[in-house]
C-alpha cells in the first residue's frame, strides 16, 4: 500500500482538509506557505501563525509532517546576488529556526522568486547566483537535522530542467523535489534519469503537459503508472505527496478526489 500526503495548499477555492473524515488514507503532510511580495514583519508573524495553526491541526489528526514548503519572493529569492544574499538567507533560517521541532524531514524551496523574464545572458549568473545560496541554506538546514529540497520549477524559471537542477545543488547538501506537472521544458524520464536518488520529494498533480495546472490525477494527460515506474526505478521511498489545487471542471477538489484519481489512474 502506498503511504500518501498532501500539501496545505489543496483545494485553494474552499476545501477544508481540517476533518478526520476529510484526511482519511493520508498519512503526511505539507505545511505549505507561497508567493510572499514582502518580509515584513506583519508578514513574518502572519505566515508563522499560518504553519503553527496547521501545525497544530495536523498533529490532532493524527498526521505526520513530511515538508515544509518555504516561502518565495520578495526578499526570499536564491537567485540573489552577494550584495543580498546575506539578507535573504537570514529571512529563510528565521522560518526553519521556529519550525525545525515540527519534525519535517525536508525543506521545499524555489531557487527562483523573481520575475520569469530572464535573458539568456542573467541565466548562468543567476544559476550560480542559486547555487551558492542552496549551499549555505542546504547545510544550515542539514545541521538541524532536516534536508533541503530545491524544487523543479515551470516555464522560463531558473531550475526548469534536470540539467539545471542539477547544477543548483552541486557540491551542496541540497537534494530535489520533483514536481511533476511542472515539466514544460524536460520530460518526467530525464528528469527522474538525471536527478536519480536526489529525489528526496515530490509535488503530485496533473496537468495538460503545456502548463502548470495542479488538477487531480486523472484529469490530465500525465500517465501515472509511469511516473510510478520511475519513482521505483530511482528507489524512491517517501510518500506520495499531493500538491492539488483544482479539479479540471472547476469543481473544488476534496483529498478523496485526489485518493481516487490517483488509485484510478494507476489500475
Amino acid at each position: 500500500m502506498l503511504s500518501l500526503g498532501f500539501s496545505t495548499a489543496i483545494g485553494t477555492q474552499g476545501f477544508s482538509w481540517r476533518e478526520q473524515e476529510a484526511i482519511e488514507g493520508f498519512e503526511w503532510i505539507e505545511l505549505a506557505l507561497g508567493y510572499c511580495r514582502d518580509n515584513s514583519q506583519a508578514t513574518w508573524e502572519k505566515n508563522l501563525q499560518q504553519l503553527r495553526n496547521d501545525y497544530d491541526t495536523a498533529k490532532k489528526l493524527g498526521l505526520k509532517v513530511w515538508s515544509i514548503h518555504l516561502p518565495y519572493g520578495g526578499g526570499m529569492d536564491l537567485t540573489s546576488d552577494i550584495s543580498e544574499s546575506e539578507n535573504v538567507l537570514q529571512n529563510l533560517k528565521q522560518y526553519v529556526d521556529a519550525t525545525i521541532d515540527m519534525g519535517p524531514h525536508c525543506y521545499v524551496t524555489h531557487a527562483h522568486g523573481r520575475s520569469e523574464n530572464v535573458s539568456d545572458e542573467e541565466r548562468s549568473m543567476l544559476l550560480e547566483n542559486a547555487n551558492r545560496n542552496v549551499a549555505a541554506l542546504s547545510s544550515y538546514i542539514a545541521e538541524k537535522g532536516a534536508i533541503l529540497a530545491v524544487e523543479g520549477l515551470p516555464r522560463t524559471c531558473i531550475g526548469n530542467t534536470a540539467k539545471e537542477c542539477e547544477y543548483i545543488i552541486k557540491d551542496t547538501k541540497a537534494k530535489i523535489c520533483f514536481d511533476v506537472n511542472h515539466m514544460m521544458n524536460d520530460t518526467h524520464e530525464n528528469f527522474a534519469s538525471v536527478l536519480g536518488e536526489n529525489i528526496q520529494t515530490v509535488h503530485l498533480s496533473d496537468y495538460d503537459l503545456g502548463d502548470e495546472k495542479h488538477w487531480v490525477p486523472g484529469d490530465g494527460k500525465i500517465n501515472w503508472k509511469e511516473i510510478l515506474g520511475l519513482l521505483s526505478g530511482i528507489h524512491y521511498t517517501g510518500p506520495m505527496m499531493f500538491e492539488v489545487k483544482f479539479r479540471k471542471d472547476g469543481i473544488t477538489p476534496t483529498l478523496q478526489d485526489v485518493k481516487n484519481g490517483f488509485y484510478n489512474a494507476i489500475k
